[in-house]
């Protein structure tokens, strides 16, 4: 299933120091039409571009996930509003991540890396993390390329760096412990 091959890519791909954790839920993102029309557009300019599935965390402060998967409408859950505004959005409403690349959305092609950045409410047994898709555009046109600083984003040993909101899109929802 989509579900089992999400779980085996995270587990995968986790490499930290910690002990790897137990992935308890995957939830499918299911993105609005304008929001995939965005993304499918990004992807189609400047030559074409590859896509990395990466992860990004943020704080969570809903229970999501706990009973159901409905998400907040609380202004300072960063998770829930990273997923209803498609990464324009995070959490207070701030429109982008600031970082070593200046201001735009990072993500990590190790969950570990990720996980960093998870926050959870107290109330619930779950740390949260987005897998996404995002589009990275070719470097010199070369997709075996895959690590470089391209004018719309870079991809480094560590992170995944995009400044268009409309190159990322969250995929999955993993609930874990």
């Amino acid at each position: 299933s989509v579900i089992n091959t999400v779980a085996g890519h995270w587990s995968r791909q986790w490499n930290g120091t910690k002990p790897r954790p137990r992935v308890e839920r995957i939830f499918e993102v299911m993105l609005p039409r304008d929001s995939r029309a965005r993304n499918t557009s990004y992807r189609c300019e400047d030559g074409g571009s590859f896509e990395l599935q990466t992860y990004h965390s943020s704080q969570c402060i809903c229970d999501l996930g706990v009973n159901d998967a409905i998400l907040c409408d609380w202004k300072s859950c960063g998770i829930c509003n990273i997923i209803k505004s498609s990464f324009h959005a995070f959490a207070f409403g701030v429109a982008q991540n600031s970082g070593r690349y200046g201001l735009g959305i990072y993500s990590y092609e190790n969950p570990a890396l990720a996980d960093r950045f998870s926050t959870s409410s107290t109330s619930s047994p779950f740390r949260v993390m987005v897998v996404c898709e995002v589009a990275i555009a070719n470097l010199n046109g070369d997709t075996s390329q895959s690590r470089g600083l391209t004018a719309k984003g870079v991809v480094d040993e560590e992170l995944v760096f995009v400044s268009d909101p409309a190159a990322i899109t969250p995929s999955y929802i993993v609930l874990y412990r």
